[in-house]
């Protein structure tokens, strides 16, 4: 994270919390040093995200007037997933001040729904989907570039095997062929 970045979030985090002091309404004032910050943290992401159409991980933090959140997901179309998730935030006051995003993977369900374990398991406090609240960034992070690099590391889980049914549920759904196994092998073979 570059200097710049890193002031204009603390100066934002800083507005946010001091507008909650200030007000009761839970919607903060978007000046435009919190709209700088945001601005400087989609650019961040900008370094990383990779518009191949292969499935992300991505870990993004949203602050509030009166509280934080730290949200795990995966995507195949990380700027519009991003866009979308901003404007979901943006009416009840939050603004997004921190996020990191994966290389493209294959596929990356596997990846958050071990986030999301993980997180639930850590964090142990309130958590709405994908959303934990009041967890650090920190934290998050952690867990994401963790699942990531091990996931990296390991390679990716072969597809499980589907089921190979024992022999008798095989011949029950076709009793002709059955019969004629079952006589064969009880008729003596012929020399």
């Amino acid at each position: 994270m570059d200097p710049d970045h890193a002031h204009l979030v603390t100066a934002a985090r800083r507005a946010l919390c001091s507008a909650s002091s200030a007000r009761r309404s839970t919607a903060p004032p978007f000046n435009d040093e919190i709209r700088r910050a945001e601005a400087a943290v989609v650019r961040q992401l900008g370094q990383y995200a990779d518009p191949s159409s292969d499935d992300h991980l991505y870990v993004l933090e949203f602050q509030g007037v009166r509280q934080q959140y730290v949200m795990f997901g995966r995507t195949r179309s990380f700027w519009r997933r991003l866009m979308v998730h901003r404007q979901a935030a943006n009416p009840h006051g939050f603004v997004l001040l921190d996020g990191w995003v994966s290389p493209g993977v294959r596929d990356a369900y596997s990846l958050e729904q071990i986030a999301l374990g993980v997180g639930g398991l850590l964090h142990g406090q309130r958590h709405y989907r994908e959303r934990f609240y009041d967890m650090p960034f920190e934290l998050g992070l952690s867990i994401g570039r963790s699942v990531f690099e091990i996931e990296r590391s390991h390679g990716p889980r072969r597809p499980r095997q589907p089921r190979k049914p024992p022999w008798w549920e095989i011949h029950a759904t076709t009793p002709k062929r059955s019969a004629r196994r079952l006589a064969d092998l009880l008729t003596p073979a012929e020399q």
